[in-house]
Order: structure tokens, then sequence, then C-alpha cells
């Protein structure tokens, strides 16, 4: 008996860790200049975000240092206390220090990534392993949620 409280005690906490990223593009931009603000519709977006996410598990939300991403980050973290940690996800090099972040994160979190058209792909690959389509201009509302449950990984493509 105490060899089975002692196998419990040792491996169920590590079978029973996930870390579940959630990883979106920033809402509706106003307008196409360099840093622009949410549009009516990214605010409604960014909304509806923090609404689909309300019963999710979240420590943490990820954005650039963007406008559009910081906004619609904070839409979600600001209502729950969550901290919000803005990083320059460009050039590249920066993006892979995020990327390197975000592996880095301990089991059983759960984490928001608010990023750009040309910076998700390379995301939720570097995490999962799994190539998705880029993503368009004119694209809102994709959610890829991406689960590790120790080697295993789960990718679920869903909109908002």
């Amino acid at each position: 008996m105490k060899h089975l409280i002692f196998i419990a005690v040792v491996f169920l906490p590590g079978a029973c860790s996930t870390q579940t990223f959630y990883i979106v593009r920033h809402a509706e931009k106003a307008d196409n200049s360099h840093d622009p603000e949410l549009s009516q519709a990214g605010r409604d977006r960014a909304v509806r975000l923090e609404q689909y996410l309300a019963n999710k598990k979240l420590d943490t939300v990820f954005t650039s240092n963007f406008k559009g991403t910081s906004l619609t980050g904070l839409t979600v973290a600001f209502p729950r206390s969550l901290p919000l940690i803005q990083l320059d996800q460009n050039p590249d090099n920066k993006l892979n220090k995020l990327i390197a972040r975000l592996k880095n994160i301990s089991i059983n979190k759960g984490i928001l990534v608010v990023g750009h058209t040309n910076t998700i792909p390379k995301i939720v690959f570097d995490l999962s392993g799994v190539q998705i389509n880029p993503i368009g201009e004119n694209a809102y509302g994709n959610l890829y949620t991406l689960t590790k449950n120790g080697k295993q990984v789960d990718l679920k493509h869903t909109t908002y």
C-alpha cells in the first residue's frame, strides 16, 4: 500500500499537468497606420474574446508592444487582474525569445498570446510542430488552442 501512495504522489501530478495556450490575432484595426488603435468592430471582437475565454483558466496574457495587440489582450486581462506582458515580436530574434519564454512556462498554466498575421503561424508551429495556413490581412477571430500534456500536443482551430 505504501508503494501505491508513493507512485500516486510522484507520478500522478505530472501525468495530469497541462499547459494551454490560446493564440489569437489582435482584433480589427481602426486604420492602416503603423500602430493603430482598435476600431469599434475590434473593440467588440476583443469583448467577444474575453467572453469566450471567461470560463477558461488563464494565468498570463502576452502581447506585442503594438496598440492593437495590447488593447485586445488588456480586454481579457483587466477584468481578471491578470498580468499583461508586452514583448516586441519583431524582428525574428525577438520573436524567438518570446517563443523560448513560452516553452519554459511551468505546467498547469493557461496563457493567452495575442499576435499578428506574420507571427502567429511561427508561434503555433514552434510550440506544436503543426504548420497552419497563413493568416489573411482581413482574417480576424481565429483562435488556436494548443494543449500540451507531457509530449502530447493537441491543436484546435476555432473562431470566436
